[in-house]
């Protein structure tokens, strides 16, 4: 009897955190579609890089956006792209 109790809590804490990870995915696509991205030339304004101690180069840029407002958000891009 104590093995089914035991396996019924594992059984259901697996669906439990499988149902979180899928929620958790699911809301992250829904937010960053990122198939219904189109590609769009744009300025680049400013070009920034970060070095970490134990992480690669992080390279940044600010542009302007197509509407010609200047974009508030550093994008990240890799470097050789």
């Amino acid at each position: 009897m104590e093995r089914i109790k035991e396996i019924a809590g594992l059984a259901a804490v697996t669906l439990l955190l499988s149902l979180l990870t899928w929620g958790l995915a699911s809301s992250y696509l829904e937010e960053f579609n990122l198939f219904s991205a189109d590609p769009t030339s744009v300025t680049v304004t400013e070009k920034t890089g970060a070095k970490g101690l134990f992480t690669p180069p992080l390279y940044y840029v600010r542009v302007i956006l197509p509407n010609g407002k200047e974009s508030q958000n550093l994008n990240r891009f890799l470097k050789g792209r």
